[in-house]
Formats: C-alpha cells, sequence, structure tokens
C-alpha cells in the first residue's frame, strides 16, 4: 500500500548571510557623523533604485521633488545612470531653504502634486460585475474585488491591510484623505474605505507593517512611459529569504485601489528610518517652526 504521508516542505534556499552593504543618504547641513537621513540596503544590481531612494529622501525635506542627490555635500547632483541605479555608499540631498520633516504625523500630503514617477503609475477601478451592495463591509469588499494576497496569490490565511492605518486616523482626517475614497457606507469611518485596503496574506500584512517592505512604482518593461507596483524590501532581515522572495516582485492585479492612499502608506514606511537621525542628540532645524534637541 502505498504510504499517504507527503515529504517535509523544503522552504526556500536559505543563504547564510544576508545583504550587509547599504547606500547611506545625508544632510548636507551637519557634519558627516552625525547628518545620516536614511541607510537603505543595496538590493539593485550593486545599488539601489534612483527613484525609490530619491522620493524617500524628497518626503523627509518636504515633498521636495526638485531636491538633487550629490556625492559630495557641495557637489552637484549626480548624473541618473540609464539603469537609474545609484552604487555609491554615500550621497547628500540637496534642497534651498527647506528644512526636514520630523515625522510622519507632521507630513502634510502633497496633494495633486506627486512624484514623477508615481504620476505614471495607473490602477484601475474595480470591474463593474465585481461590485458589491454599498453596505457591504470592508472585508466583504476586498474579498470580491481582490480575492486572494495581492503578493503571493495565496487564498488562505488572507486579511485586510489598510494602507493608511488605522492608528493614523488624526493625519488621514487632518490632510483630508477622505478625498481619496470611494464612501460607500455612510456608516463607516472613512479611513476603512475599500480603496485604502488591500488583501495580504498575515505574514505579509506583518512584513508590511513592521516596515520591512513597502510598494512602489518601477518602470515597467511591458509598457513605455509607465510604471508598475512592486515591492522593495526595506530590511531584509536574519536571512535573504524576504529578498530572493520578493524584492521588486511585481504584485499580483491591482483594482479598486488609491494610488495616493499607496504613496501616504509609502512615506510611512520612510519616516521610520529618519529616527536615527533625529535621536542622535544633536540640535536639528525642522519644518513648522520646529528646533529639536535629542
Amino acid at each position: 500500500m502505498a504510504s499517504l504521508v507527503r515529504p517535509r516542505l523544503s522552504g526556500p534556499i536559505r543563504d547564510s548571510t544576508t545583504c550587509q552593504a547599504s547606500v547611506c543618504f545625508r544632510h548636507p547641513g551637519y557634519k558627516d557623523d552625525i547628518n545620516q537621513l536614511l541607510l537603505l540596503p543595496v538590493l539593485d544590481s550593486g545599488g539601489i533604485d534612483y527613484d525609490t531612494a530619491h522620493t524617500a529622501c524628497a518626503i523627509l525635506a518636504g515633498n521636495r521633488w526638485d531636491g538633487l542627490l550629490a556625492e559630495k555635500a557641495n557637489g552637484e547632483g549626480v548624473a541618473v545612470l540609464e539603469d537609474r541605479i545609484l552604487r555609491k555608499q554615500y550621497y547628500y540631498f540637496h534642497v534651498s531653504n527647506d528644512p526636514n520633516v520630523p515625522t510622519f504625523a507632521h507630513w502634510r500630503f502633497p496633494h495633486g502634486d506627486l512624484p514623477p514617477l508615481w504620476r505614471t503609475l495607473f490602477i484601475p477601478n474595480e470591474p463593474v460585475d465585481r461590485a458589491l451592495p454599498r453596505q457591504s463591509s470592508t472585508i466583504q469588499a476586498l474579498f470580491s474585488r481582490d480575492i486572494s494576497c495581492r503578493l503571493t496569490n495565496y487564498v488562505e490565511g488572507t486579511e485586510c491591510a489598510h494602507l493608511v492605518p488605522k492608528s493614523d486616523i488624526t493625519w488621514f482626517e487632518q490632510n483630508n484623505m477622505s478625498n481619496y475614497g470611494k464612501h460607500s457606507r455612510a456608516d463607516a469611518e472613512f479611513i476603512d474605505d475599500a480603496r485604502n485596503a488591500i488583501f495580504l496574506r498575515s505574514d505579509i500584512h506583518k512584513f508590511f507593517d513592521d516596515k520591512r517592505i513597502a510598494f512602489v512604482p518601477k518602470p515597467s518593461e511591458s509598457l513605455p512611459s509607465t510604471s508598475t507596483p512592486v515591492v522593495h524590501v526595506f530590511i531584509p532581515g536574519i536571512t535573504n529569504e524576504l529578498i530572493d522572495l520578493y524584492h521588486n516582485r511585481s504584485l499580483q492585479e491591482l483594482t479598486g485601489i488609491s494610488i495616493e492612499y499607496l504613496f501616504a502608506r509609502f512615506a510611512w514606511t520612510v519616516f521610520d528610518f529618519l529616527k536615527p537621525f533625529l535621536r542622535h542628540g544633536q540640535r536639528r532645524i525642522l519644518s513648522a517652526d520646529w528646533t529639536l534637541y535629542s
């Protein structure tokens, strides 16, 4: 009689070491040993994607898409290579007369002024044949719209993941983010709108909330002048599993999700990496008349 026992799952191939290299983005107004704004892992062909890094720095400077990345504190902006990868160990982000924003709570959403690459991202509305009655819950709406985890395509173990977290509802309301929702339920909080949510497998949801991964646009190979949403790994972990499985991985088809909420989630992730800069113990000049002494 043949055995019904199946062999153990092998799991992903594990590298004993993680990627230790990183790119440091500095503030040109401080000494080099106290001016680290961001430290991002080298995961993109020996460097880091220019657009992801530039947008992250620009957000911290108050949405300064005109800012320049330079190799020297008083240098000119770098020439962007054809593959759009930054491969030096250190860069400075230059803007004129605009100090940094301290936290996500103080950041103001750039209504009508998303970064250039984000403007090329297109996410269609959900098909009419998937539409639910107006009184459907958020989870019902997601189950009808997404069906499976929008990264792994798994159906089991999926759950509702907010893009702008419910814990930041004050920021949501102060920045008029309800403008980007569908408002299908009069009795629901605007932050619970289906356009502000996505189906993710529970472990992916945790990585998302732990700010280890975010979703960013990267140029589409099949459609020129457009971009496609992919995973960007910010914190690899103790092995290379997240990198090997998900970094630069295209998402499953997205529909009915607000690009503005997706961008706000990216900013929410990035601000966590500013904490070492704020907590260094040095006097920092920040926006909104803030001066921080750590």
